[in-house]
């Protein structure tokens, strides 16, 4: 067992358009369920509150029918990406750290979460995942001492959460080697990894 200090609200990130897959990624099922249910029950443990971003057509489409608590784009953030998701939430919970996840990630586990969630640090304002040098974003932890930047990063005319990362005191930990952050992007990516998990059964 460990301590868990339910001080962050988790972001299940679910607004891009899915242009590639030509189909909504956070409704792709790898486990049995829709993407965005699995990323939800894995932040609980983590967050003292989950959250659901998505944009208006998930509205419309499907979002509306299901439970859960869900924030859609506001309309000063759309259009922007990942941020436009974050902003919206930050907008509703102002006084909190932030545990971000998207759907994009099928071979993320708990354990993954778990190891960003320990390596938190009061000397540093945000949290997140290194491969090959590039800083991964949509599965990071912002911390609220570092949100009022974030606000004012996108005020500048920025919207690449990445690059705030970089500008800011982020903890990198460094996974080179690793494969739960391989993004799932086409139909064809998304069938190859659903039949290799279906003979693993």
């Amino acid at each position: 067992m460990f301590t868990i200090k339910k001080d962050l609200i988790g972001i299940v990130l679910c607004g891009g358009e899915s242009k590639r897959m030509k189909t909504d990624k956070a409704l792709l099922e790898y486990h049995d369920d829709a993407q965005w249910k699995i990323v939800s029950k894995m932040l609980i443990p983590f967050c003292k509150e989950v959250v659901i971003s998505i944009n208006e057509n998930q509205w419309k489409n499907w979002a509306k029918n299901e439970e859960g608590k869900f924030i859609i784009d506001a309309e000063k953030y759309k259009n922007h990406g990942p941020i436009s998701g974050v902003l919206s939430v930050i907008e509703k919970y102002s006084n909190s750290g932030f545990f971000i996840v998207a759907t994009d990630f099928p071979l993320l586990k708990s354990e993954n979460l778990k190891q960003l969630f320990n390596e938190r640090s009061e000397d540093f304002q945000t949290i997140c995942f290194e491969n090959d040098g590039f800083l991964q974003p949509l599965i990071s932890i912002i911390e609220k001492e570092s949100i009022i930047k974030l606000q004012e990063f996108f005020v500048k005319g920025n919207d690449s959460l990445r690059y705030f990362l970089e500008e800011i005191k982020t903890r990198r930990i460094k996974i080179d080697g690793e494969n739960f952050l391989k993004n799932i992007n086409t139909e064809e990516a998304f069938l190859d990894l659903k039949n290799k998990n279906d003979q693993r059964i």
